[in-house]
């Protein structure tokens, strides 16, 4: 009587562990699901991460051409003004370049302002992107470590259901 009570305590035994490993495989499929999700999202961001910093380098090389058009405009200003010292007869022609100049300089010194404020925020995007890919990349290292412990939770149940059922079958052939 006392075995066949032993059987039937290891039976239930073995069921509950059974269902425990069950649930554990579940709970394995939804972290491997949530892990490619994430991987999902750190792709996604990374993509947006570059097509950011292209933008942003974009924006720079802007930047330094417009700052050279800068320079190449006031070194012709300085050129212009010389000539109307020398040339006091077409004063009223060479003023009119220099009006054109200083508007064209100042059109230039809004743009440059406006590139250099696109390239702050790109800058801030990049800051944002990046902090976002450490946390996912935390997250998905993090995950995988649970998934790893539950592999290894469910390695050790598998090998005691097969102990139990040994055992269990031993019982029963004795």
């Amino acid at each position: 009587m006392s075995n066949t009570s032993a059987v039937k305590e290891h039976q239930v035994d073995l069921e509950d562990r059974i269902q425990l490993t069950n649930q554990l495989k579940e709970q394995i499929v939804l972290l491997d699901r949530r892990c490619s999700l994430l991987t999902s999202e750190e792709q996604e961001l990374r993509e947006i991460l570059e097509q950011t910093d292209r933008g942003r380098k974009m924006a720079e090389h802007e930047l330094v051409e417009l700052s050279e058009r800068v320079n190449l405009l006031a070194t012709q200003a300085a050129l212009m003004a010389e000539e109307l010292k020398k040339e006091h007869d077409s004063s009223n022609m060479i003023e009119r370049i220099k009006r054109n100049m200083v508007s064209t300089v100042r059109d230039l010194q809004t743009e440059l302002l406006m590139e250099q404020k696109r390239s702050e925020e790109y800058q801030k995007g990049v800051r944002r992107f990046e902090k976002k890919v450490k946390e996912l990349t935390y997250q998905s290292e993090e995950d995988r470590k649970t998934l790893l412990r539950m592999q290894e939770l469910i390695d050790k149940l598998q090998t005691k259901v097969k102990s139990y059922k040994r055992q269990a079958d031993n019982a029963v052939s004795l």
